[in-house]
């Protein structure tokens, strides 16, 4: 049932009969810390759209919560901000939040 979910109504080049992936998706390069903010933002408001809840923090399945001030360890996910800013980008945005 899941692979029929899955299957091209026209099979692509070498013969692919099935995809997970959109064919030829928009690509977006997160270039910059604000920019990486705008587009958590908007993925972390989806749920509020749409009128699922009230507040990001609030929908289940969001990671928003992760992404709040908080106390390390009081959330199950910590981010490794290393893997998108440098060392002094990161102070800084610690700074901002206090």
């Amino acid at each position: 049932m899941s692979l029929k979910k899955l299957e091209l109504t026209i099979p692509q080049k070498r013969h692919h009969t099935h995809a997970v992936w959109q064919k030829d998706p928009s690509v977006i390069d997160l270039w910059s810390p604000k920019f990486i903010r705008q587009k958590l933002n908007y993925l972390h408001l989806n749920p509020v759209r749409a009128g699922l809840c009230e507040h990001p923090a609030d929908w289940k399945w969001s990671n928003c919560r992760a992404y709040l001030p908080h106390k390390p360890g009081d959330v199950p996910i910590e981010i490794d901000w290393q893997a998108f800013w440098k060392e002094e980008e990161i102070e800084a945005e610690k700074a901002s939040h206090v």
